[in-house]
């Protein structure tokens, strides 16, 4: 398969390379559309090689048409209809008399049988609705598709720069500094994709036979309309379904920006280069009548860090020498891809078994899933179940007791007890959906339970967690009001989900999200308020680590803005501020001259300015400031960090060229790979001093 997918990318590279090809009206395009935002994110996180474009959506515009009710919006619709081939399942939401169920109709009609003709909509929509939606969609003539259409990207940078490289990236490591990313798609008609993802990052293995295998991230090949099945797809996947929780498409992205009402899409490729990120095998999607459902399997190997310790035990009769070797992985940081981001940045750590400097990554553990997904419209009114049994070969009961830097009483005091150990785990959630007028009403009710077979000896022999997720949107005329309640117990474990949280980090929290979303001629405001309590303290037992030792609470404020002055020529403006607790030793702060543990408020104040402009043609300009300032409450002292960046786009023979350049500096104690996050080797420290420096991306 993968000899064959290299042959057939060589073949695109003589005769269709391109960056981006343009969708014929016949294929099945409503994963295809964005928004500005999201492919401005899109963009973000392909930098760091973690997520594939088209994923992300953000903030809350997905759900629902603000305009369905605005006469302008009509009439702008009546002089520039809608392809019912092309049109998204969104636009289509937009039009009267179309609800999410005869969106979803259309959408499913079309992919088996493209329009012909408007009048086909008669088969889908009474009499009534047709009258009221007919001025407002047209079909173009269908035009037969490509047979054979693709995508190829590559990246490469010769050598990194080594006057900014960190504490964990020692400049001599770096024998292989070269990057070489190489990501290719191949389509035939609308029926079959296929593609793969190849990537070398600065001092692994040498491209090899051995190599190979490891270094050729994922592949996929998905079949669409075939038999009794919607879709079929295997390889490296991911799977979104309810609400996120228990299966989220962007689990693998630990700074996702998560919509307010997240859509998932069902199985996906995976094109990401997370080695431990989401799955591997084969998943079917299909329907009986209307309900929907996808039964997949994966088994996939995922790469874990070890510590090996020797022990000598004196007995009666002799000196014994016990070398003993034990995972210390917790399964949700595996499954977050910590072997590229985690604290210790295990790709530049010669003496553990995961590192990739000039040789594999040799432990591993196996996963085995099943997973279902079962969705059933009445009406308008949607309800569904999902859910995965997992199985590893090997236990996970982490013990750092030993591990330099911890100070844990037991292996069971870090995190407050609350790891996930086991080698099975069982996760399942219920949710709905139920419109009434101008309201809608969603929610997830999620469960897990983690426990070890028979033949464990721990001490732990199940842990049950409970998650709640509660949504109510509210629409009137332009502007969006929502209000979500989270609740999240400590032992709830869902390792390829994202509930939505107020605090990003642990699941311990419960609390509420209330904020509107206002759009009106030229632009948009968006803002929201979060409040959440911790029910426990969330140290992770390492000695550094400032995460609260003790309950708290975390509040956060968020507002952009963004206004069209003139019509190639945008301004945009964000703040985040939030308050936070932080478990600090005054001295590393410069607030005593004798070590002084506290656990104190934080204030965080992030702000972004942006101008946008396209006064040439394919040409997109962007220069933007960001600025983060800090300060603990009680204490008069402020940090600062700041970074200006521009971007530049430009399109030529269907070629799309990114260029960014970014010059950064800040006080110590401010993480500034926050306001950039984790640019490859751009990883700041908190604790390093007046970091400051400048980044080029091309």
């Amino acid at each position: 398969m993968v000899v064959i997918l290299f042959l057939i990318s060589i073949f695109c590279f003589q005769n269709l390379f391109c960056v981006e090809f343009k969708l014929n009206s016949s294929t099945h395009t409503t994963e295809k559309f964005l928004s500005e935002e999201e492919q401005t994110l899109e963009e973000l996180y392909e930098e760091i090689d973690k997520i594939e474009e088209e994923t992300v959506s953000v903030y809350f515009q997905e759900e629902i048409h603000l305009y369905q009710e605005d006469e302008g919006f009509l009439e702008s619709l009546q002089q520039n209809p809608l392809d019912l081939n092309t049109a998204t399942y969104l636009q289509l939401k937009s039009l009267p008399g179309i609800t999410d169920e005869l969106a979803r109709k259309i959408v499913r009609y079309r992919r088996l049988n493209p329009f012909k003709s408007k009048s086909e909509l008669k088969k889908i929509v009474d009499a009534e609705v047709y009258n009221k939606i007919s001025p407002f969609v047209i079909v173009d003539k269908v035009k037969k598709a490509a047979q054979l259409n693709g995508q190829v990207r590559i990246r490469f940078y010769p050598e990194e720069k080594t006057e900014i490289k960190t504490y964990y990236q020692p400049k001599e490591k770096f024998e292989q500094p070269y990057y070489f990313y190489n990501r290719t798609q191949l389509s035939y008609g609308d029926k079959l994709s296929l593609g793969y993802v190849f990537l070398h990052k600065p001092n692994e293995n040498v491209p090899s036979l051995e190599s190979f295998s490891y270094l050729l991230r994922k592949w996929w090949v998905r079949l669409n309309s075939i038999g009794l099945f919607d879709k079929i797809i295997f390889g490296n996947y991911k799977a979104g379904f309810g609400y996120g929780m228990v299966f989220h498409e962007n689990a693998a992205v630990s700074n996702l920006v998560g919509s307010v009402k997240p859509k998932m899409r069902g199985l996906r490729e995976d094109k990401s280069t997370a080695d431990n990120a989401y799955l591997y095998g084969l998943g079917f999607e299909s329907n009986i009548g209307n309900l929907e459902y996808s039964i997949f399997y994966s088994q996939k190997d995922l790469i874990t860090k070890t510590t090996v310790f020797t022990e000598v035990v004196q007995t009666d009769e002799e000196e014994q020498t016990i070398v003993s070797s034990y995972t210390i992985d917790d399964l949700i940081d595996i499954r977050n891809d910590y072997v590229e981001y985690d604290k210790y940045l295990l790709d530049y750590d010669v003496n553990i078994e995961t590192s990739t400097i000039n040789k594999l990554p040799k432990r591993k553990v196996q996963e085995q899933l099943v997973g279902i997904n079962f969705l059933f419209p009445i009406d308008v009114f949607k309800i569904g179940f999902c859910g995965y049994y997992a199985r590893y070969d090997n236990p996970f009961d982490p013990d750092k007791t030993k591990v330099s830097g911890y100070d844990l009483v037991d292996k069971y005091s870090e995190r407050w007890r609350y790891v996930y150990r086991g080698d099975n785990l069982v996760v399942g959630s219920l949710y709905f959906e139920f419109p009434l007028d101008k309201l809608i009403f969603f929610s997830e009710l999620a469960q897990s339970k983690a426990y070890f077979s028979q033949q464990s000896t721990s001490t732990f022999s199940s842990q049950l967690g409970s998650g709640v997720n509660l949504g109510i949107l509210l629409f009137l005329s332009r502007t969006k009001f929502y209000l979500l309640y989270t609740y999240l117990e400590p032992t709830f474990y869902s390792p390829l989900g994202i509930p939505i949280k107020i605090y990003d980090y642990p699941n311990s929290q419960r609390g509420i999200k209330i904020g509107n979303s206002y759009k009106f001629k030229n632009g948009e405001i968006n803002f929201s308020y979060g409040t959440a309590e911790l029910f426990k303290g969330i140290w992770s037992g390492h000695w550094s680590s400032e995460q609260p030792r003790f309950p708290s609470r975390y509040n956060e404020i968020f507002f952009e803005t963004k206004y069209k002055v003139f019509k190639d020529i945008e301004l945009y403006f964000r703040t985040i501020d939030d308050l936070r607790e932080r478990y600090i030793d005054l001295k590393t702060y410069g607030l005593s001259l004798e070590q002084q543990l506290v656990q104190t408020q934080q204030l965080r104040i992030k702000n972004r300015y942006q101008v946008s402009t396209s006064i040439l043609k394919d040409t997109i300009l962007k220069i933007r400031y960001d600025h983060q300032w800090q300060k603990f409450i009680d204490y008069g002292k402020s940090y600062y960090g700041e970074q200006l960046c521009a971007e530049l786009k430009y399109k030529f023979w269907g070629f799309t060229i990114n260029s960014r350049f970014c010059i950064f500096n800040s006080d110590e104690q401010v993480y500034l790979s926050y306001l950039e996050p984790k640019w490859y080797n751009l990883y700041m420290l908190e604790t390093e001093e007046n970091a400051g420096g400048d980044k080029f991306y091309f």
